[in-house]
């Protein structure tokens, strides 16, 4: 059994939010899924609820048009990174000019691919120029008919509720116990005051703070954020020096779960370590709010797994036959 939505707007929300999915990513969110089709037009999103081996779940699906790809220097470049080198040569060798991405929640393993491979053929147009890629989060099972890509792994703090983040600290085995004080005393010893903001009033510092970075986010995802501030889910903090910005975090939280919705941080101050300090807050901020799972991106894995992050493995798999 399935059924297929165009928009994440003809899901009721308690509905969603009852199957308690986690896609390791906000898109996976239903607010921020709700913004994704209001402001993004170079990727459609779209959703498939399906019935396989006594499993109900939805998928992720998103349409990408290759031709679009290639004329947009920045989406070229996300696509890139997203797919890898090896998988985007393949498709692009092989005449594709659409992309259909099924991305599945955490507890859905490889198995299930072929049969939600199949359901879609009812709903969507596959023909030659299209290729339909699936993004795994666990790989246990093989399939001698998939061909396998390995993504950017994922990285994760997973910890039991803790009454304190002294508590937390105090179950931490001592050299881990010894870094996550040492970051703390960072923070003290720039004397760093940090306090809640809003993402609209404080929207001009936050797009000054964004041109002083090496990786700054697009001036239109901080625009289109804003917008959803209100929801309970989303909280902004600001890092303040002698009264002026120097980072900020935007995370959001779902079912226990909280994701880095927005971050960034001024590089010119040296002394000033960003990164590390995004874990520090993160992780205590998760933990004095008994969230169990905070998931922190892709990059600077070695740092994130010092602080006890766990590094989690992500695959795509595509059917064999498409590049026959």
């Amino acid at each position: 059994m399935a059924q297929y939505y165009k928009s994440i707007k003809e899901i009721p929300r308690d509905f969603w939010n009852s199957l308690d999915h986690d896609y390791q990513s906000t898109d996976g969110i239903y607010s921020v899924a709700q913004l994704n089709e209001e402001s993004n037009s170079s990727i459609t999103s779209e959703y498939m609820f399906i019935s396989v081996n006594g499993q109900d779940f939805f998928v992720l699906i998103n349409k990408i048009d290759i031709k679009y790809m290639e004329s947009k220097e920045w989406f070229y470049k996300y696509v890139f990174d997203y797919f890898g080198e090896c998988l985007l040569e393949k498709i692009i060798a092989n005449d594709k000019d659409k992309i259909i991405l099924i991305r599945y929640p955490l507890s859905i393993g490889a198995d299930n691919i072929l049969a939600v491979e199949e359901a879609l053929k009812s709903y969507c147009n596959i023909d030659e120029t299209t290729i339909v890629i699936h993004s795994i989060l666990s790989n246990k099972e093989e399939n001698n008919q998939l061909k396998k890509f390995k993504q950017k792994s994922v990285a994760y703090f997973q910890y039991q509720i803790h009454s304190s983040y002294e508590s937390f600290l105090q179950s931490c085995p001592s050299k881990l116990r010894g870094r996550l004080k040492g970051d703390q005393r960072k923070i003290d010893q720039n004397n760093i005051i940090i306090k809640e903001i809003t993402l609209s009033e404080e929207i001009d510092d936050i797009k000054r703070l964004n041109d002083l970075s090496r990786y700054p986010v697009m001036n239109s995802f901080i625009d289109n954020f804003s917008k959803i501030e209100n929801v309970d889910e989303i909280v902004t903090y600001g890092f303040y020096k002698e009264d002026v910005l120097v980072q900020y975090i935007s995370i959001i939280t779902d079912c226990s779960i909280s994701h880095i919705l927005l971050n960034n941080v001024n590089e010119d101050m040296k002394q000033w370590n960003g990164a590390l300090n995004l874990y520090t807050f993160l992780l205590r901020f998760s933990i004095e709010n008994d969230i169990s799972v905070a998931y922190i991106g892709a990059e600077c894995l070695e740092a994130k797994k010092n602080r006890g992050a766990i590094i989690s493995d992500k695959y795509l798999l595509v059917n064999k036959d498409y590049f026959d």
